[in-house]
C-alpha cells in the first residue's frame, strides 16, 4: 500500500508541470532536436554553388563538397528548449544556415569555393500566450565575416512554422553561380524535423548522422 502510494504521488508530481493547459504543456510539441530535411533553392533558375558543373536546386547536393556548409547544414542539429510559464520568451534558438565562402583571386578576377566562413547562423525565441498561441520573435542573423558575399538581413528571414514537431523557415539567399558566373538571389526553404523530444538530451544521439 505504501509502495503504491509513493509510485501515485510521483507520477502527480512528474506530471504537475505539463498539466492540460499549463504553459508546458503547450510546448510539449516544440522542445527538442531537429535536424533538416528540406534545403531547396526556389529561385526560378538552377545554379551550381560548389563548382562541380552541375547545376539543381537541392542544397543538400549542392554543399556536399563546402565543408563548413555540409556540416552546418547536415550535421549540426537545431535545440528548441521549454518555456517558464505564459508570455515568457524561450532561451535563444540558434541555427545554422549553409553559405558560400568565396575567395576570390584578383589576377584571374575569378571566384573559388568555400575557402572562407562557410555558413552564418540567426537566433529568435518563441513564447505562448494563455491561448496557447505560439509567438516568434523577429529573427537576427548574426555575421561572422563572410567574404564576398551578401549576408541576408533580419528582415529576409522568415519563419513559417514552429511547432507539431517542425521547423520551416524561408531565407531570402545570394549565391554565387559558377554555372552563370555571377551572383543571384533567392528565396532558400528549410525544412527541420524533430528527431528527439528531450532537449536536454547532450548524448552522441543527438549528432546528425
Amino acid at each position: 500500500m505504501k509502495r503504491f502510494i509513493f509510485v501515485f504521488l510521483a507520477a502527480v508530481l512528474c506530471s504537475c508541470g505539463e498539466h492540460i493547459g499549463s504553459a508546458k504543456y503547450y510546448s510539449k510539441d516544440i522542445i527538442g532536436w531537429y535536424k533538416c530535411t528540406v534545403a531547396e533553392w526556389m529561385h526560378p533558375m538552377a545554379i551550381d554553388i560548389n563548382n562541380d558543373g552541375v547545376v539543381g536546386r537541392d542544397l543538400m547536393s549542392e554543399v556536399e563538397s563546402i565543408t563548413m556548409a555540409d556540416i552546418a547544414l547536415k550535421r549540426i542539429p537545431v535545440r528548441i528548449t521549454d518555456i517558464n510559464g505564459f508570455d515568457t520568451p524561450s532561451d535563444y534558438i540558434y541555427v545554422q544556415v549553409p553559405h558560400q565562402g568565396l575567395f576570390y583571386e584578383e589576377s584571374s578576377d575569378t571566384y573559388i569555393p568555400g575557402l572562407t566562413t562557410d555558413f552564418f547562423y540567426f537566433y529568435f525565441t518563441y513564447s505562448i500566450d494563455t491561448n496557447g498561441d505560439i509567438r516568434i520573435s523577429r529573427p537576427v542573423v548574426e555575421d561572422l565575416g563572410l567574404s564576398y558575399v551578401q549576408l541576408p538581413g533580419n528582415k529576409d528571414v522568415n519563419i513559417n512554422q514552429l511547432g507539431n514537431n517542425v521547423l520551416d523557415y524561408t531565407i531570402i539567399t545570394t549565391f554565387y553561380d559558377f554555372n552563370s558566373q555571377r551572383f543571384v538571389t533567392g528565396p532558400v526553404h528549410y525544412r527541420y524535423e524533430r528527431i528527439y523530444s528531450d532537449p536536454y538530451e547532450t548524448s552522441w544521439k543527438t549528432l546528425v548522422k
